[in-house]
């Protein structure tokens, strides 16, 4: 999934030419032999307290700890995925609208009925919660 997910990104990014992924690695520590490590190494490379002491000379970690560095882990950057996620939705055709409550939803005929009465028929409808998300049954 996640490399999915950056396949995803960089083709927004590349559409709309706003940076969302920021790479960087990601290390993972755990004490030597923990199972975690175990599951982890599948994603990078299994470093001794050495080596990472080594590799990053900031780091004062102890003999008894160990861990994996995956090169291609990072960060999304929220604000920038979320616009370009809105302004590739508009510009293939969605519809969008914010700060409306749902009453109900008909699946069989595709109408989403908003609490103020207006109704939306489409083929495809989208609903996303957001805070709201608990009062919606």
């Amino acid at each position: 999934m996640q490399e999915e997910a950056a396949e995803i990104f960089r083709e927004l990014e590349q559409k709309t030419g706003m940076e969302m992924l920021h790479g960087g690695g990601l290390l993972y520590m755990k004490p030597v032999g923990h199972p975690d490590i175990k599951e982890f190494v599948k994603y990078g490379e299994l470093l001794s307290a050495k080596e990472i002491n080594r590799l990053w000379p900031a780091f004062r970690i102890p003999d008894y700890i160990e861990g994996v560095f995956t090169k291609d882990a990072g960060v999304v950057r929220v604000k920038n995925a979320l616009n370009g996620c809105r302004q590739e939705s508009v510009r293939l055709g969605a519809d969008l609208r914010f700060g409306q409550g749902v009453q109900s939803i008909d699946h069989a005929n595709n109408i989403v009925t908003l609490e103020d009465g207006t109704r939306y028929t489409a083929k495809n409808i989208v609903v996303t919660c957001g805070a709201t998300t608990d009062q919606f049954y």
